[in-house]
């Protein structure tokens, strides 16, 4: 097999983490306050939605098969394609701020307590910086790597808080009203447009099994929405719906029960590696995404790329220091590249009858 192909699984994994990445950009905080105990229920709404979404959208995946999402825009809308990479160049810059914003407060608050929060954005941003100028290929195949990493700390999660479930906790289901019920299964589906992006950002071609594209892309989806909905279960059933609306993460408040045989305690730090596995993945994948995008606007020589990557990083640990992007905005964000996704499949579909 091509070392330098992208295999299946691999697809999946990254996938996977790219959708997995609402446990921390949204929160099951927000989710439980939007609709109470049935937002367990929204969790599986919301992943009929984005089946669906990704159905309406997956003509996108097959058009011109060797270009990536940039030259299929290249190809389908010549005279405006300028604007559109504009557009897409603010997008991703204003969620990397509110993604690194998210991720570096959280490892302020319950990790590193006593350090800054400027110190930890900066390496932060360094690890994407030396992950990202590795290339696509090592993205990708570092997140299989993460991802039998993720699988184990969540088994531990699963065995350690099993003492701890209350499914009473849960009870009652079905009392919320559609209007609920609707609004917190498309909070969910908001939340995970802008990976649909991400992942068309990778030809076809990089895969080395080009029939396996789609199958990969749903499994990524359905395991992430089954990590999202078991973390909740787990959550509620364990704090109640009152103290997990209340706490900001309140996942960590259940980590901090666990314990094994009395000798491994204060595990909360080591489990807390996953959330932070959940964020690097989106931002490593968005900041190549924005550099490719750059370098369609202002064509860069290969030698100057690492400079270029350097001026990004730079621009978000300012930028990210003087703006805070409300979540509202980044939903916003997402809705206007479902807007885009729609129109790009729109065009496709007139330019193929």
């Amino acid at each position: 097999m091509n070392k330098n192909k992208i295999t299946p699984f691999e697809l999946t994994t990254l996938t996977f983490f790219l959708f997995n990445s609402f446990l921390f950009i949204t929160g099951i905080q927000r989710l439980a306050k939007q609709n109470n105990t049935d937002s367990v229920l929204s969790i599986l709404i919301g992943f009929l939605f984005l089946l669906l979404f990704f159905q309406l959208i997956k003509g996108i995946y097959q058009f011109h098969q060797k270009q990536d999402i940039l030259g299929k825009i290249e190809i389908l809308f010549p005279k405006t394609k300028l604007l559109i990479f504009f557009l897409l160049i603010i997008i991703l810059f204003t969620q990397l701020i509110y993604s690194i914003h998210q991720i570096s407060t959280f490892i302020n608050y319950y990790i590193l307590k006593e350090t800054k929060l400027i110190i930890i954005t900066v390496t932060l941003l360094l690890t994407v910086l030396y992950i990202c100028k590795k290339g696509i290929i090592s993205i990708v195949k570092l997140s299989e790597i993460c991802f039998y990493l993720y699988l184990f700390l969540f088994i531990m999660t699963i065995i350690g808080t099993l003492k701890y479930l209350n499914l009473e906790n849960i009870k009652p289901l079905l009392t919320s009203t559609i209007e609920d019920n609707t609004r917190s299964s498309l909070l969910y589906f908001s939340s995970l447009i802008i990976p649909f992006f991400l992942i068309a950002m990778l030809p076809k071609e990089e895969l080395s099994q080009k029939k396996k594209y789609e199958q990969a892309i749903t499994k990524g989806i359905r395991y992430s929405s089954l990590i999202c909905f078991l973390e909740l279960l787990i959550t509620i059933s364990i704090l109640g719906i009152q103290l997990t609306k209340i706490y900001l993460y309140p996942e960590m408040i259940v980590y901090k029960k666990i314990s094994f045989l009395n000798i491994l305690e204060h595990l909360e730090t080591t489990l807390a590696f996953s959330q932070i596995l959940n964020s690097l993945f989106i931002i490593a994948f968005s900041l190549w995404s924005l550099h490719e995008i750059i370098k369609k606007v202002i064509p860069l020589k290969k030698e100057k790329e690492n400079i270029s990557y350097s001026l990004l990083i730079l621009l978000l640990i300012f930028a990210g220091t003087l703006l805070t992007i409300p979540h509202r905005y980044f939903l916003i964000e997402n809705i206007v590249i479902l807007a885009l996704l729609v129109f790009i499949r729109i065009k496709i579909h007139y330019s193929q009858t």
